[in-house]
């Protein structure tokens, strides 16, 4: 089942100079209500499209497809545009034992080394300060870990993100 857009709106406080375009999607797969929410598990696509803007939709795509059981709460691709998949307080399907804990955050990266976008840094701490603030946690490299980081990335081999990305970059905007 290919992604339906269901609306484009436009949100405030972005970080200065910077206002990301939004889109709200939608997946069936997701769980009920997290019950906290602790930070955000950070993820890269590497879906292996020819080009960024195909990655984003391939993304949203395999997100709307209930065969895959997979999704994310956000995902934001290398033109800073954000699609909203799950509502933010729905548990989406994207780190194994943290949905129930954590957000999960896709950043479009075609292949792994790809490079991050500055608007896509822009884009992610415009949302992670809107999350942080909802859900009050702090902005750090302990509540926003990659997924590659987590207990559960860890124990299946995950590599995502990985370099090229940055904390200390993304922290410039948070």
């Amino acid at each position: 089942m290919p992604f339906q857009q269901i609306r484009r709106v436009r949100l405030a406080a972005p970080p200065p100079g910077f206002t990301p375009v939004v889109e709200q999607h939608h997946s069936p797969n997701h769980g009920g209500r997290r019950p906290v929410t602790e930070g955000c598990v950070m993820h890269s696509t590497r879906g292996n499209a020819a080009t960024p803007a195909l990655e984003y939709q391939a993304t949203l795509n395999w997100f709307a497809n209930p065969i895959s059981e997979v999704s994310a709460h956000a995902v934001i691709g290398f033109d800073g545009r954000i699609g909203f998949v799950v509502p933010d307080e729905l548990i989406s399907w994207h780190a194994g034992q943290h949905n129930n804990t954590h957000l999960g955050l896709e950043l479009v990266q075609q292949r792994p080394g790809f490079t991050i976008s500055e608007a896509q840094y822009m884009a992610a701490a415009w949302l992670l300060k809107m999350w942080a603030n909802k859900y009050k946690f702090p902005l750090n490299e302990f509540t926003l870990r990659e997924h590659r980081e987590m207990p559960q990335g860890q124990r299946q081999g995950k590599t995502d993100i990985g370099p090229p990305y940055s904390f200390e970059r993304l922290s410039r905007y948070l």
